[in-house]
């Protein structure tokens, strides 16, 4: 019998709402949305709110003297899950192959970047036996175990073989097991724990049992039956949630759903307008993620091959990468008193000694006035040098740029760097965005915390945090199917960006910046806003002190808005974002490939919208001038009200 092994990456391929672009539907108002397709839609997802809620409210947890659940160890490399169902399902997944998603898998990997299987119930002892040896690297498994019979003769639908393939994992491994069934065949579980309980095995059911298994909200269901001697009525343990995000229905934030379509129609009229080949948008309140969808495609031409966008889809964020990498290292390493806010940047960088840039404070760096330029074009001349670029890797060109493309061993040691300390200061004291000001950043962090950035973010933020996809050089990790394309460079590198940091500078330094080169999913990005709105906590753990994230979101310059990195809106009341209906609390960072995330304390919010609006053309910038991100924003904000 094959296995079908999902791989570290569950990819979700949405399409609800794009009919052929060469039929009727391209004849109605641009942005136009049927609101039956919508319905129809909604209707296919098969559960009510109500539903839901009875649902979370079933979910029993059963035998957890240990306190495995909540799981809170969620790095790399620690957990596998094996979602074993009927005969029928895991056959039609096998003919879907990556366009069919299992929902309970996708579940877990929201939380934890698992090594995933999907197996049939009549898998033979000897294939579950090659299932347990490919697992016998993972500590914890979670085994969800969804069956669809009532009948007592059958044993409830629970096959031997897989019985005793949970049987051995338990022998060598911690196992969670999830049942989906009737209760009465959690008989066949004497001793096992932790095990969670849903009465049915539906959509709703298998979303929400990976949840309360991470801890996204409470257990505190009871069982209504007694279980022959091996339960009681009324058993069930109950847990407390630790603040990780949980996926929820609009209704249980008292949200009409079809409050929320206006975003459909808004983002479909961006792509039909070509402002954007396709985006994902996300939205949470009070860390209840009610909203997220994947639109359009990977390109233009939809009669081609080009891949649907998926809400798992992995995006060039261009300058979020100095807020949710450079600015977070910052954050962390000023707490641990290694970074003085109002110490000068010569302190830091010996480098800087013999320049202008020695007397700068790291304050003035941070909000953008410390008089350095917005940016060198870096490409220029040394596409004019003799050397810099090679088309093949080697010891003196080890760092790619693109495909094909290899720049010199110390090229932004030795060229790069030194520019950028020797360019002349400019109006210090007013604020001028520059990517200078990470590029600096990024030096400090290196310099204090002894390592390069990547591996500190790593280490510190991105592995314990769970996060299955944000990182730099992302074609060394993940598919290239589940990245996102951005520019037809036609002036620089010759060809089409894919899983190749945009930013030119950034690009030349290896892939790895403090302005740019930070690659992420939605999900991945998510966690880390929500973690920002907890004050610095998530998943059970602090990572960074509420004094510390309050410190950083205050602008400490009068007349210049920003914060300590963060970008935060403009007071103006017509400006974009106070429109939207954001309060001045709020922070985040837009990022130049078509991103934004905005984190607004006073609302409880964190909005993400990712695109590739560069692709083809950096030179595209109808998004911003239909307003998509505010628009959309806008309607978030409203459907609170």
């Amino acid at each position: 019998m094959p296995i079908i092994m999902k791989g570290l990456y569950i990819s979700f391929l949405l399409t609800l709402l794009f009919p052929a672009l060469d039929s009727a539907a391209q004849k109605r108002p641009v942005g136009y949305v049927d609101p039956s397709v919508i319905e129809q839609a909604r209707q296919k997802a098969g559960t009510s709110y109500e539903e839901w809620a009875a649902t979370e409210e079933s979910l029993t947890l059963l035998n957890n003297e240990e306190g495995l659940v909540p799981v809170q160890e969620v790095l790399p490399g620690r957990i596998a899950a094996v979602s074993i169902v009927s005969n029928e399902e895991f056959q039609a997944s096998k003919e879907m192959k990556d366009v069919h998603f299992n929902t309970f898998l996708d579940h877990i990997s929201n939380y934890t970047p698992a090594s995933l299987f999907l197996l049939p119930n009549d898998t033979t002892t000897v294939v579950f036996g090659e299932v347990i040896a490919s697992l016998e690297r993972f500590p914890m498994v979670i085994v969800g175990l969804h069956t669809d019979s009532r009948a007592w003769a059958d044993n409830y639908g629970i096959s031997p073989q897989a019985l005793l393939f949970i049987e051995q994992l338990r022998a060598s491994h911690q196992v969670v097991l999830a049942y989906f069934g009737n209760v009465q065949g959690l008989g066949n579980f004497d001793g096992y724990g932790p095990l969670v309980w849903a009465p049915s095995d539906n959509e709703a059911a298998r979303s929400l049992s990976p949840q309360l298994i991470f801890g996204a909200f409470p257990a505190h269901g009871k069982l209504p039956a007694g279980v022959g001697e091996v339960f009681e009525a009324g058993a069930g343990d109950t847990t407390e949630a630790i603040n990780r995000l949980k996926y929820t229905l609009p209704g249980e934030l008292g949200i009409n759903p079809r409050d929320l379509d206006e975003i459909d129609s808004i983002v479909t009229e961006g792509i039909r307008a070509k402002a954007f080949p396709g985006a994902v948008v996300m939205a949470a309140r009070e860390g209840k993620v009610f909203y997220w969808k994947a639109f359009g495609h990977h390109e233009y031409g939809m009669e081609k091959t080009w891949l649907p966008t998926s809400k798992n889809d992995v995006f060039d964020l261009a300058s979020i990468t100095k807020v949710a990498a450079t600015l977070v290292a910052t954050m962390d390493l000023q707490e641990e008193g290694k970074i003085d806010l109002d110490e000068k940047f010569g302190t830091y960088i010996p480098a800087a000694a013999a320049t202008d840039k020695k007397e700068i404070l790291i304050k003035e760096i941070l909000t953008h006035q410390a008089g350095l330029i917005p940016f060198i074009r870096f490409w220029v001349p040394a596409l004019e040098t003799q050397g810099v670029f090679s088309s093949d890797s080697s010891a003196n060109h080890p760092y790619r740029v693109a495909e094909g493309m290899y720049i010199q061993k110390d090229y932004f040691k030795e060229v790069m760097w030194k520019e950028m300390l020797e360019t002349p200061l400019r109006s210090r004291g007013e604020y001028v965005y520059s990517d200078l000001s990470m590029y600096f950043m990024r030096a400090v962090v290196e310099e204090v915390a002894g390592e390069r950035i990547d591996h500190y973010l790593s280490r510190e933020f991105y592995r314990p945090l769970g996060l299955s996809t944000m990182g730099f050089l992302p074609r060394y990790r993940l598919p290239l199917t589940q990245l996102v394309p951005t520019e037809n460079d036609t002036y620089f590198r010759m060809q089409l960006l894919l899983g190749d940091v945009h930013d030119q500078g950034a690009a030349m330094a290896g892939g790895i910046s403090g302005h740019a080169g930070l690659f992420s999913n939605s999900n991945d990005l998510m966690v880390i806003g929500q973690m920002l709105l907890n004050g610095g906590l998530y998943g059970g753990r602090q990572y960074l002190e509420s004094e510390t994230v309050e410190l950083f979101n205050t602008p400490p310059y009068k007349d210049n808005r920003r914060g300590l990195g963060f970008d935060k809106p403009r007071p103006d009341p017509s400006s974009a974002l106070m429109k939207a209906g954001v309060s001045p609390e709020t922070f985040g960072h837009t990022g130049f490939t078509g991103t934004c995330i905005w984190v607004d304390p006073e609302s409880d919010i964190v909005y993400i919208f990712l695109s590739n609006r560069v692709n083809p053309s950096a030179d595209n910038w109808k998004y911003n001038e239909m307003e998509i991100r505010p628009r959309i924003q806008k309607v978030i904000y409203n459907s609170f009200k």
